[in-house]
């Protein structure tokens, strides 16, 4: 296999000088060739990495040149939206999520009060898309994580303002679909 790799570069270099014939004999110009090939190393590596380059561009430009039918959007294209509306939900749920900072829940555990509530981590928010059945349709699911707080008191009203500390997250699975046009909850 080391033999094979040390040889390709040589080859790709006989390749492209045109130096590559179906018989057998070779000819001194062709012996020259391959005692330059292997001279210069630096060229072969130059020439591979542009063969290379180009085989990547020439794929690149194959799947920019793939157009949806009139009226279809790619699927980059539902992507982006996924996330966007991720994003939008995500920032609806922090804003009307409760128990909240400003309205906590309160209860009694033993002989202590114990005043929660709930925050959403936008940072966290994640989505993921998956072909759904049918063409064109797709289901998501965007997942992102709620931080719970509890603040502790004697009384009710020391729990409530009481410091607050970070206890645990929540992850919430969200999922949603596509139906051809915008997404759904």
């Amino acid at each position: 296999m080391e033999y094979a790799m040390k040889l390709l570069p040589i080859f790709l270099t006989l390749v492209l000088a045109g130096g590559c014939t179906s018989t057998s004999k070779q000819t001194s110009e062709q012996e020259t060739r391959v005692e330059t090939a292997q001279t210069t190393q630096g060229s072969r590596s130059v020439e591979s990495e542009k063969v290379q380059q180009s085989a990547k561009t020439d794929k690149k430009t194959a799947k920019a040149d793939v157009k949806p039918t009139k009226g279809a959007k790619t699927e980059a294209a539902i992507r982006a939206e996924l996330e966007a509306t991720g994003r939008n939900l995500v920032g609806q749920a922090a804003r009307t999520l409760r128990p909240s900072k400003s309205e906590k829940n309160v209860k009694k555990v033993g002989n202590a009060w114990v005043a929660s509530y709930l925050e959403v981590d936008i940072a966290t928010v994640s989505t993921q898309m998956h072909v759904g059945s049918a063409s064109g349709r797709y289901v998501g699911t965007v997942v992102y994580h709620e931080k719970v707080y509890e603040c502790r008191g004697a009384s009710k009203q020391a729990a409530l303002s009481a410091l607050c500390n970070h206890t645990h997250n929540r992850s919430i699975n969200e999922m949603i679909y596509y139906d051809g046009k915008i997404w759904h909850m």
